[in-house]
């Protein structure tokens, strides 16, 4: 294997050799862009059951962590759980295994176990005919009591969003709601969202920062992350040049 140095100078030797070799007339550089420093997309974490996981608060995880792993279907199942409130089957007990010679399933990361990444709790649903819950589904309590102990567990979701991207507007409106993720709604004020977010209240299907989609109405309010945000600043000045963000 190449040492760090060795592959920092092989990386500069061929962005050299694609600019002498980038004959199409036009002024620019072909340019090889170096995987280690491309964020990976994240995942929020919620707790297995509304409520049930003590100082945890949800949050966007990288692919890499470990969790505990639940699952969803949008079409019945057998033996799956299935609430009233709720539109999907889930099952818990039914796909997580166990964990040799201890008979408990594999994802109780809060007292030490392994758990799941990402990569590995997509293809546990796939393998099911399923699919990771959502944020707000999980926050329905649609996978509670559905086994492994997991209602105390952080769990994946399905809700991502890529680096610098946007996450879907999603969630019901339960007044008694607490700790929404970002995106998640519907809150009446920040006292609803998780730990260091927002409660964004609108009146005419305003851009929430950080979200995307229609939500559930127009008036309807959603919590959101104010991390990276910029102040708007600057006077009126029609004079003005290299004007920065914001």
């Amino acid at each position: 294997a190449l040492a760090s140095g060795d592959v920092a100078e092989a990386r500069r030797r061929r962005l050299e050799l694609s600019k002498e070799s980038c004959s199409d007339g036009q002024d620019g550089y072909l340019i090889e862009l170096d995987p280690s420093v491309i964020p990976d997309a994240q995942h929020i974490v919620e707790c297995g059951k509304k409520g049930g996981c003590r100082a945890f608060s949800p949050y966007m995880a990288a692919p890499s962590e470990q969790h505990a792993v639940r699952c969803c279907s949008d079409t019945r199942k057998d033996g799956w759980k299935k609430y009233s409130r709720c539109s999907v089957w889930t099952a818990t007990s039914k796909v997580v295994p166990n964990m040799p010679g201890t008979g408990q399933c594999r994802g109780h990361t809060r007292s030490g176990s392994d758990g799941y990444t990402l990569n590995e709790a997509e293809e546990l649903c796939e393998a099911a005919g399923a699919r990771l819950c959502t944020a707000a589904e999980l926050n329905l309590n649609c996978a509670a009591g559905s086994g492994c102990g997991f209602d105390y567990e952080p769990i994946w979701t399905k809700d991502s969003t890529e680096p610098g991207g946007l996450v879907e507007l999603s969630g019901g409106n339960d007044g008694s709601a607490t700790d929404l993720a970002a995106c998640t709604g519907e809150c009446d004020s920040d006292a609803q969202c998780a730990a260091g977010l927002l409660c964004f209240q609108r009146s005419d299907n305003e851009t929430i920062p950080g979200c995307k989609g229609p939500g559930g109405g127009r008036d309807w309010d959603y919590c959101y992350n104010t991390s990276g945000l910029v102040e708007l600043t600057g006077g009126n000045d029609d004079g003005a040049t290299d004007l920065a963000a914001c």
